[in-house]
């Protein structure tokens, strides 16, 4: 785990890297097509994962979790279906307990 994925742009295939955050929407460097935003965040990149101006999905998972694994490729095609509008951002709470108890609904006050 970096501070960046790699991702094969929906539209042209070709691959590209895209960052556990930037001030934009990631594009394909080719294309210049929306490119999914699906990242892995830990306790030290969560902060700059979560300050994007687009819908940020959070997907707090565990590698022995089943139904965690079996939501994954959803998540995934979420991502693509609604590139350039909607962030991924998976947490692997065993690697990153301390990033779990500040996406619950009581982190966020109305």
């Amino acid at each position: 785990m970096g501070d960046s994925n790699v991702v094969a742009c929906p539209s042209c295939k070709k691959k590209n890297r895209v960052p556990v955050a930037t001030a934009g929407k990631p594009q394909c460097a080719s294309c210049k097509a929306p490119l999914p935003w699906v990242v892995d965040a830990t306790d030290q990149t969560m902060a700059g994962a979560l300050d994007t101006q687009q819908l940020v999905l959070i997907d707090l998972w565990a590698p022995w979790c089943g139904p965690c694994r079996m939501v994954a490729p959803v998540l995934e095609q979420l991502a693509t279906q609604y590139a350039g509008r909607i962030t991924v951002v998976k947490v692997n709470v065993d690697d990153s307990p301390q990033s779990a108890p500040k996406t619950t609904p009581a982190a966020f006050p109305r």
